[in-house]
């Protein structure tokens, strides 16, 4: 078990690094930052939110959410949205222009990941997959949202 634990580990750590250096690395290709980026890509999913929906969707604190949203607002990404569920709350959507730098993000990651898919031996191509959906299913079960 313990020699199990080891590879596990690093082979964790090994992919979470290799992964930020290149989400890090597309996102600054558009000139925006990971938490950026994944604002743009909540937003894109689930539309108009609030504040605060979309600070715990990133795991973020409120006064981060909202540097993160000034820059965003600044660069014409996204826009604060007049009408909200609760007109105490500020809720925050895409402009046009967030939804096209959205689109090429998700265009870049895709031919991007779509070289890792490629490098894999084809007849292992869906075990990978699996298992990444296994390994993804025990993340939230453990760490739910």
């Amino acid at each position: 078990m313990k020699d199990k634990m080891n590879d596990f580990l690093s082979v964790t750590r090994d992919l979470m690094k290799k992964f930020h250096i290149i989400n890090r690395e597309q996102r600054y290709c558009h000139k925006i930052t990971l938490s950026q980026g994944y604002a743009i890509s909540v937003l894109a999913q689930k539309g108009k939110m609030s504040m605060s929906s979309l600070s715990q969707e990133l795991g973020v604190s409120p006064s981060t959410m909202t540097r993160i949203v000034d820059v965003l607002v600044r660069e014409n990404i996204i826009t604060r949205a007049v009408e909200c569920d609760d007109r105490r709350q500020v809720c925050v959507e895409l402009t046009d222009y967030g939804h096209e730098l959205h689109a090429s993000l998700e265009q870049s990651s895709t031919e991007y990941l779509s070289l890792f898919l490629k490098a894999l031996p084809e007849d292992k191509q869906e075990d990978v997959i699996a298992s990444l959906m296994l390994l993804n299913k025990a993340i939230g079960e453990v760490c739910p949202p």
